[in-house]
């Protein structure tokens, strides 16, 4: 820098002339020099400490836009952050033609809705790095803008102006502009300074950006996981609230979609079909799984020749998932079993499922303890292992109780990592034994809550309460007109008692006398010593009615679709089954076709 005019220091005589003899002149350079010197150190150490003062700028400036993901707040910062910094009338972010923030000093007004044009287009040579006009309103620099840019930049009072593009991957994103009211020379370290911020501002931006394109998605996902778990919910739990058999469950799932999954179907009045499982693994596509499962199980419900039958319905399921799955490693455990009421008596498969606990007589006891509980469905083709499956059948008297879970309910974790104890669920109903189901499904659950504490499920959470209640069938002499008639004038009025609209009872009456008729004419025909069985319950909203005859049945799944305005008026009969599905809510057969079932719903 010695070669380099810093000033000049200027002494100077006006009230006389004035000859300056070389000692002055010495004595004067003497001081030049050390001043000369003092100065440049000043100078440089200002330069340094405005780059230190700009480094600690951008750096807690980095750190506050880097700290949110909210692009709003991150703009907001950058145009007061560096409107400050920069000593500037007016600082704005400026992206596709319009003004996104704006920082003001005090009496500055905002130009954000009136501006339509990057003024600085028109002196752009690098559009990688920053363009700085010192004099906007010089002749030279005047006449490079429109008459439109010419008005808007003299209502903007700005004279000097930096604009400092934002580009990600060579593209330019926007500008940091930046104005002054009077003339100014930018700086190199301020054009540095702001590159070197603009820089952080678009990562910044680009995170906020993808943070909002992500939790957009995230939020779409969860919507329509939402409504996933609402069509899942929909699919599973079947007439578990309708039936006679005393039931109460708690679901509770790990995440929107389950894969654990029950149903209860009341095949007869006076039978109950439950099935409870879990699929493999979680989320959408346990849940798909789930779905498929239910539906195949729903559609052999309506297919008694497997309803009634455990063993040949989990063999149903199980080949119907290999089909479904036979290029994944998914499968399924179930338990299906069908309630008796009347019997009192349970028949039920295992496809290698938890045992349920049983108490009965005061004990609690884990039903086939010892028994391994059988191969879960979809893991090998039951048509080629014979009796791979098979039924077992107890006494399930009314009173007994039975629970039933998944694995959710064992597999559980504690605080300290440990899973719960393998006696609790025991342990548990020991205390509650006595009690109705819904209360032993509540304590279940608050026991598991107690031993867990705040640790979250590991797992989907499905346990089922059950409670078996009489139902009783007696011999009836359907072909007596008058008992008959007295029968059903008894059924009318206990179904009006308990809500039924008078304006129904003909309905009831029809469908009740006409089942009866077809129980005469195709089971005491066919088999005059025979009896026919009638068992029915009326309760609030439900009348249901089991009618056995002694006859050898008829292949009902023909005539299931039947409808009555289908019945040719001049036919004699034909109208039986038609009549049956026009009256009743349900109608419900076993395979061979002598056990009905009618439910009817007000």
């Amino acid at each position: 820098m010695v070669d380099e005019i810093q000033g000049v220091f200027y002494i100077q005589q006006c009230d006389r002339e004035r000859e300056w003899n070389e000692r002055e002149i010495d004595l004067l350079q003497s001081i030049v020099i050390p001043l000369s010197t003092a100065i440049e150190k000043s100078l440089l150490y200002q330069e340094a400490r405005q780059r230190t003062e700009y480094a600690e700028l951008l750096n807690n400036l980095t750190t506050q836009i880097r700290s949110s993901l909210n692009l709003s707040e991150i703009l907001a910062r950058t145009v007061n952050e560096l409107g400050l910094a920069l000593k500037a009338s007016r600082c704005f972010l400026y992206f596709d033609g319009y003004i996104s923030d704006e920082y003001c000093e005090e009496g500055v007004h905002s130009v954000a809705d009136s501006a339509t044009h990057l003024i600085l287009d028109n002196f752009r040579e690098n559009q990688l790095g920053p363009i700085a006009v010192n004099d906007l309103l010089a002749p030279e620099n005047f006449s490079k803008l429109s008459k439109a840019e010419q008005e808007e930049l003299e209502a903007s009072g700005a004279v000097s102006a930096l604009a400092c593009p934002l580009h990600f991957q060579s593209v330019v994103q926007g500008w940091i502009v930046f104005h002054s009211f009077h003339k100014r020379d930018w700086t190199r370290d301020e054009m540095e300074f702001i590159e070197a911020a603009g820089s952080q501002v678009i990562v910044a931006m680009t995170q906020s950006r993808m943070y909002e394109k992500l939790n957009s998605y995230q939020e779409k996902l969860s919507r329509e996981l939402k409504q996933a778990a609402r069509v899942q919910t929909s699919l599973i739990g079947g007439d578990v609230f309708d039936v006679n058999l005393e039931t109460s469950v708690f679901y509770k799932a790990h995440s929107n979609v389950s894969g654990d999954f029950y149903w209860v179907a009341e095949l007869a009045p006076d039978k109950v079909g439950v099935l409870i499982g879990d699929v493999s693994g979680k989320g959408p596509a346990a849940a798909l799984l789930t779905g498929y499962l239910l539906g195949e199980f729903n559609s052999a419900v309506r297919n008694s020749a497997l309803a009634w039958f455990p063993e040949k319905m989990i063999s149903f399921l199980c080949q119907s998932i290999l089909d479904q799955n036979a290029s994944s490693d998914f499968y399924a455990t179930a338990w299906y079993g069908v309630f008796d009421l009347h019997e009192g008596s349970l028949t039920y498969t295992n496809a290698g499922h938890l045992n349920p606990y049983l108490i009965q007589s005061e004990q609690i006891a884990m039903l086939d303890r010892d028994l391994d509980g059988g191969v879960p469905l979809g893991l090998i083709n039951p048509k080629e292992i014979e009796e791979v499956y098979e039924a077992k059948a107890i006494d399930f008297k009314p009173g007994d109780k039975m629970v039933l879970f998944t694995d959710g309910v064992m597999d559980q974790k504690m605080p300290d990592g440990n899973f719960v104890p393998k006696t609790w669920v025991e342990e548990t109903l020991d205390k509650v034994k006595d009690r109705d189901v819904k209360e032993i499904t509540y304590e279940l659950n608050e026991a598991l809550n107690t031993l867990s504490g705040a640790t979250p499920l590991t797992d989907d959470r499905l346990m089922i309460s059950l409670e078996q209640v009489q139902f009783d069938i007696v011999d009836f002499p359907a072909d007596d007109t008058e008992q008959v008639a007295a029968l059903i004038d008894k059924i009318v009025n206990e179904a009006q008692q308990a809500g039924m609209p008078k304006d129904r009872g003909l309905n009831l009456r029809l469908g009740i006398t006409e089942a009866m008729t077809n129980a005469v004419r195709y089971g005491l025909e066919r088999n005059p010593y025979g009896k026919v069985q009638i068992g029915y319950r009326v309760s609030p909203g439900a009348f249901k009615m089991t009618l056995i005859d002694p006859g050898p049945g008829f292949n009902w799944q023909v005539y299931n679709q039947a409808c009555i305005d289908d019945v040719l008026v001049d036919n004699e009969g034909g109208r039986g089954i038609p009549l049956l599905l026009e009256i009743f809510d349900k109608v419900t057969w076993n395979y061979l076709g002598n056990h009905l079932g009618l439910f009817y719903y007000w």
